[in-house]
């Protein structure tokens, strides 16, 4: 391929990830104004508001029938447990000589929820938790280094021979909403009297659950929110140099 297309591709690349970055900003943007500006409910006075409306409540995780989380083994409302292989591979550098490099890639993942009940002073109210942005509380995050020839192992319905030449070792990831723990809760009431995901067509509303406190989430949706933003310029900025440049080569041939 020419240099010159080359390029461009690069240049188009960076614009690609610029926007990609710019959407991720918009909705953190968003969403750390719906943490803010909705104001704290009581809990047992959600369900005479009326379906649609935007609700905020904060208080302790109850749960019926709790799951039991795959890794961790914690009763629970939400779990999301991941299993990754690190490995050693060999890639080239600019002067084509061969350098050992780190690599990992996910195996499996498993992601579960159930509904389960916000309890303040007030009273209780369900959450339908499907479809929820979830700042879950990690719980799990281990490095095994590999052996010649391990055991098998399940996560959620798949099972892996641990080993092999180039395996280094398996990354354990798992985050939980432990129950009887506190918890934050914004989304929008559904016709039941739940706090549940707003309506697809409905891209003003958020839905989010989180083990942290408002001011804590809002913290760290402003951190996520700045970084977005100015990768986001940094990658647009480069993509256009880069297109800029090659148009100038082109013109001076």
């Amino acid at each position: 391929m020419d240099n010159s297309w080359v390029g461009v591709v690069v240049g188009l690349l960076f614009l690609a990830g610029g926007v990609a970055l710019a959407f991720g900003w918009w909705n953190t943007t968003r969403r750390l104004h719906l943490v803010r500006a909705t104001r704290t409910s009581p809990a047992g006075e959600v369900t005479s508001q009326r379906a649609g409306e935007l609700v905020e409540v904060k208080g302790t995780l109850r749960c019926e029938a709790p799951l039991v989380s795959e890794l961790s083994r914690q009763p629970c409302a939400y779990y999301a447990s991941s299993l990754e292989r690190e490995y050693e591979d060999y890639d080239r550098d600019s002067d084509d000589r061969s350098r050992r490099v780190r690599r990992s890639e996910k195996l499996a993942s498993d992601e579960r929820c159930v509904a389960f009940f916000v309890e303040d002073q007030s009273g209780t109210v369900q959450v339908a938790p499907e479809q929820a942005h979830v700042d879950a509380w990690e719980v799990v995050n281990r490095f095994d280094e590999a052996t010649a020839l391990g055991p098998t192992i399940w996560l959620g319905a798949q099972s892996f021979t641990m080993g092999g030449s180039d395996t280094l070792g398996y990354r354990y990831r798992e985050r939980v909403l432990p129950v009887d723990a506190p918890v934050y809760v914004l989304g929008v009431v559904n016709g039941d009297g739940q706090i549940a995901a707003p309506p697809r067509e409905d891209g003003e509303q958020q839905f989010v659950i989180s083990h942290q406190s408002e001011e804590a989430l809002a913290r760290s949706l402003g951190c996520q929110a700045l970084l977005l933003g100015l990768f986001a310029l940094v990658f647009t900025a480069a993509g256009v140099a880069v297109l800029v440049l090659m148009v100038r080569l082109a013109a001076q041939r």
